[in-house]
């Protein structure tokens, strides 16, 4: 027996975002909401991080969620549908080119332990891992580099974002509570580049380090710079005393230190995936 559909709304509203509403499937909040919306399965706690470009504009770098099972989960937030480059190598202290993937990636997947990660396209048609992450000490690990060509790929944040689906209509208002409580208490952060001059050309990199609760910040070089990858058009050549700036949110018992930069050289990808390899 086929059962009675309700179609619920659910409306992000964000004061600091642009003027407009989405409603684009492919936003981060309609991807990370789709396995609880879609399936039923509920996730435990719900932290947006947002990027905001040197013009002020606010835009999407993703939501981290918390699973039923104690995974953090990161939904990037792209500005568009991208196939999404993913490289990954270890190579004695710093990270190079060994090999790579071509998918455009619906989130990325920590482990409870914080030992590996892997890669899972829409609706898990397409895994990619796992990967061990790379530790670095007192706890903390890199889970996963991720370079940018520029901030415009970033998918800018409206004052609206609308989630709209079909759900059992025996069902609809668990599914609902079960976002609002996920997004109680939870503390947004926004991420920003160094202040400086920007060297031309350049990229956007983002470091995203994971650990126990408050963990010592990581002031070494091993970030996930994209050394040695084919997408990157030249050798990099990172100067001595590149500024960095560090930030820090909680999904539930985890830290994330996000540690942003601005890389001299030219991605000629949108975006590419930097981790520690098996």
């Amino acid at each position: 027996m086929k059962r009675e559909q309700h179609t619920i709304e659910i409306t992000g509203s964000f004061d600091l975002g642009n003027e407009g509403i989405d409603r684009g499937r492919q936003n981060p909040l309609s991807r990370a909401l789709d396995r609880l919306l879609r399936t039923g399965k509920p996730f435990k706690k719900q932290t947006n991080c947002y990027f905001i470009d040197d013009a002020g504009m606010w835009r999407w770098f993703g939501i981290f969620c918390l699973s039923e099972g104690d995974r953090v989960l990161f939904f990037p937030g792209l500005n568009g549908s991208y196939d999404t480059i993913s490289s990954h190598a270890r190579d004695g202290r710093y990270l190079r080119y060994r090999g790579m993937r071509k998918m455009q990636v619906d989130h990325v997947s920590l482990e409870e332990d914080l030992l590996s990660m892997h890669f899972t396209a829409s609706q898990s048609k397409q895994h990619f891992g796992p990967f061990s992450t790379l530790s670095l000490d007192e706890g903390r690990c890199l889970w996963f580099g991720v370079s940018v060509r520029s901030p415009d790929v970033l998918r800018p944040l409206m004052k609206n974002t609308v989630v709209v689906t079909s759900v059992p209509s025996t069902d609809s208002e668990r599914r609902a509570a079960e976002f609002e409580k996920a997004c109680a208490g939870q503390v947004f952060q926004g991420l920003e580049l160094p202040p400086g001059a920007r060297p031309q050309p350049g990229f956007v990199h983002i470091a995203v380090l994971a650990g126990p609760r408050g963990f010592p910040d990581y002031t070494g070089d091993r970030l996930g710079l994209p050394f040695g990858s084919p997408f990157l058009q030249g050798q990099l050549e990172v100067p001595a005393g590149l500024p960095v700036r560090r930030h820090r949110i909680s999904v539930g018992a985890v830290d994330l230190a996000i540690v942003t930069m601005w890389l001299p050289g030219q991605l000629n990808v949108d975006v590419t995936y930097t981790g520690s390899g098996p």
